[in-house]
């Protein structure tokens, strides 16, 4: 089903995962996932994981993901299918193609924004209000990722 219309990005391809495909094909992977995620970074072992929503982005040349960020306690999103080329840039820095993920404030000595450049295969889990950002690339290619948002028990939703 089109999901673009319920989305923050430029992107005219998004589909939304049904319910029956995600407990068939993804929640229990996305869960062993996010188990150890969470087990490995905050020291917690989860109870209780809902899988709230999950969609399929489809882009082309131009298409971007504004500044934005989720509902849930958890989400993440894991690539596809990436160009071979994400086009040239004037700048020092090529940031297209890229997702950056934004602390929102400047630190002494620390980047507020982290910009990755992703690979099929890749997996970013992060905190649901974490902004970030999807820049346009330029290229004839298509770039597909699958992200998600997640619940977990109140207990191991403490940060």
């Amino acid at each position: 089903m089109y999901h673009g219309k319920q989305l923050a990005g430029e992107i005219k391809y998004e589909i939304r995962l049904t319910k029956e495909f995600l407990d068939k094909n993804l929640k229990d992977v996305l869960y062993k996932f996010v188990f150890n995620f969470v087990k490995s970074t905050l020291q917690k072992e989860i109870k209780k994981f809902d899988l709230k929503s999950s969609w399929a982005v489809c882009q082309f040349e131009s298409d971007y993901n504004p500044i934005h960020w989720h509902d849930g306690h958890l989400s993440g999103v894991m690539y596809t299918k990436m160009p071979k080329d994400l086009g040239t840039s004037y700048k020092d820095q090529n940031k297209n193609g890229k997702i950056a993920f934004i602390h929102g404030s400047t630190q002494l000595l620390v980047s507020s924004v982290y910009g990755v450049k992703p690979e099929v295969g890749d997996l970013f889990i992060f905190p649901s209000y974490m902004m970030h950002t999807v820049y346009p690339f330029f290229s004839d290619e298509e770039r597909r990722s699958v992200s998600f948002n997640a619940f977990m028990d109140d207990e191991a939703a403490k940060f």
